[in-house]
């Protein structure tokens, strides 16, 4: 894989990351898991090896529970860790000025 399709990909990760943070935010919950399983599916062709970011996202996937109920409290607590082990995945495949969004 190319560096420019690895940087689009990592792009994308953090994308996704967002929208689920404004997911939780709007209280969107079954849109929040739909993207955490989407993420599970895609996260291992764009940064193998990221033992840390499938871990963090199988742990927010069981504090938001199934759909059509409230998470646990613990959910804000694994979406934070989750955008944590983005951005770190995304520094480790050398992308590090993509990985930090303006903010």
């Amino acid at each position: 894989m190319s560096r420019f399709a690895v940087a689009l990909d990592c792009t994308v990760l953090l994308l996704t990351a967002i929208a689920m943070n404004e997911a939780a935010l709007d209280g969107e919950f079954d849109e929040l898991r739909f993207l955490a399983h989407v993420m599970l599916t895609e996260y291992p062709s764009v940064a193998p090896g990221a033992t840390e970011l499938g871990e963090a996202l199988v742990i927010l996937i069981r504090a938001l529970g199934p759909n059509g109920t409230r998470p646990s409290r613990s959910y804000a607590v694994a979406l934070n860790e989750l955008t944590e082990a983005v951005h770190v995945a995304c520094q480790d495949t050398g992308l590090a000025t993509l990985a930090r969004l303006p903010g």
